[in-house]
């Protein structure tokens, strides 16, 4: 298999979904205060890569919230030449967190569920991973009020789950060296 890629930007289920995200958020944002809604993004996660994400969250009391993440990545990098590398994904995520003090502020523990595409190689060797996973996370964290509508989320985690992939030789071109499906901790 010869230049794999993750997805085509032309398909029309990538469209759908990113309508459907928009839907829900112009939606949610109709009917709730925005008490009640918040909207995220992991500053760090732009570093792996530039990997663009976004956290969309609903407190349902005083205590517990729901939320749901994406993670996109669909860059190459060097493409073509001897030295490319990526770390693609597209990655999707639904959870709840339980907060001590209240909603949005202070100590939270946290579960979610998550599937991941991804295609990855040429980092840190050159090899090539592709594939799918699906798990779940526990953690927690400390949500530091900076202002009244704005936070600072600090947080860690545990993810599980089962991986179904293909490993080649090289990110550019390479050779099927293993398929295999397996569990993981990360």
């Amino acid at each position: 298999m010869c230049g794999y890629k993750l997805f085509k930007i032309g398909e029309p289920c990538i469209y759908k979904g990113i309508l459907s995200l928009i839907l829900f958020i112009i939606g949610s944002c109709a009917t709730l205060s925005a008490q009640r809604l918040t909207v995220a993004t992991n500053l760090v996660g732009y570093a792996n890569f530039g990997t663009i994400n976004g956290e969309i969250g609903l407190g349902i009391s005083q205590h517990f919230s729901l939320y749901a993440q994406a993670k996109f990545n669909p860059f190459i990098y060097k493409e073509g030449s001897d030295a490319q590398f990526q770390n693609k994904q597209l990655s999707l995520s639904a959870g709840c967190r339980y907060w001590f003090w209240h909603t949005w502020a202070g100590w939270f523990l946290m579960g979610q569920a998550g599937y991941s595409k991804y295609n990855t190689g040429g980092i840190l060797s050159d090899e090539s991973l592709v594939g799918d996973a699906y798990g779940v996370t526990l953690g927690g964290g400390y949500a530091l009020m900076l202002t009244k509508r704005l936070n600072i989320d600090f947080g860690l985690g545990i993810m599980g789950g089962i991986t179904d992939y293909m490993r080649y030789s090289c990110p550019k071109c390479g050779k099927l060296e293993e398929r295999d499906k397996r569990l993981f901790v990360a």
